[in-house]
């Protein structure tokens, strides 16, 4: 079984999470509507100011697991819902030095959903000199919507395996071992 490294992967909570282009987001909320993975998932309301709307996951986050580790290569997922006719999306890992100082991002290939969950998966290799990262879920152009966002997972290797949850109270004290060094970070 593979391990989910993203710390409050069941949208039970917006600890980790903000809007991706706060000019354009009304709204990130829980929600129980729809959920591609337990009960829950977030809710984003899109104002459709701009392209690049959307949701930030943060890595850095109080239920984050730690830091990147150089030269690793991880797996990043989520679940997307979207409500109406095809529209573009776009998954992104963003890679920073622990300065705040950019170094690296890569981004999926483009997607355009319609209703229905759709899995978004992204195969990246960490910067030499980043130490933490964020995860973007965004618009590719314009549009006042609604969507949901669930089961987001970072594991080392090279393909997306099946969703583990995280931020259960397991899982919260699994990240406090980590805090006194009992296992490893992404």
């Amino acid at each position: 079984m593979a391990t989910n490294l993203f710390g409050n992967s069941n949208g039970t909570t917006l600890a980790g999470y903000t809007r991706r282009n706060a000019g354009g987001v009304e709204s990130i909320s829980v929600s129980t509507e729809q959920a591609a993975q337990g009960m829950h998932s977030l809710l984003a309301v899109t104002q459709g100011v701009a392209a690049d709307e959307g949701i930030t996951m943060h890595e850095t986050s109080p239920y984050a697991r730690g830091s990147i580790n150089s030269g690793t290569q991880y797996t990043a997922s989520a679940s997307v819902y979207y409500l109406g006719a095809s529209l573009g999306f776009r998954f992104t890992v963003q890679q920073y030095q622990s300065n705040l100082v950019f170094v690296a991002s890569a981004s999926s290939t483009p997607t355009h959903l319609g209703l229905g969950w759709q899995r978004f998966v992204l195969t990246f290799s960490s910067n030499a000199s980043a130490s933490f990262g964020t995860l973007l879920v965004s618009t590719l152009t314009t549009a006042a919507i609604q969507f949901y966002l669930d089961a987001m997972q970072i594991e080392t290797g090279p393909a997306a395996s099946t969703y583990v949850e995280t931020g259960t109270a397991d899982e919260i004290r699994v990240y406090a071992n980590q805090l006194h060094g009992i296992g490893a970070g992404w």
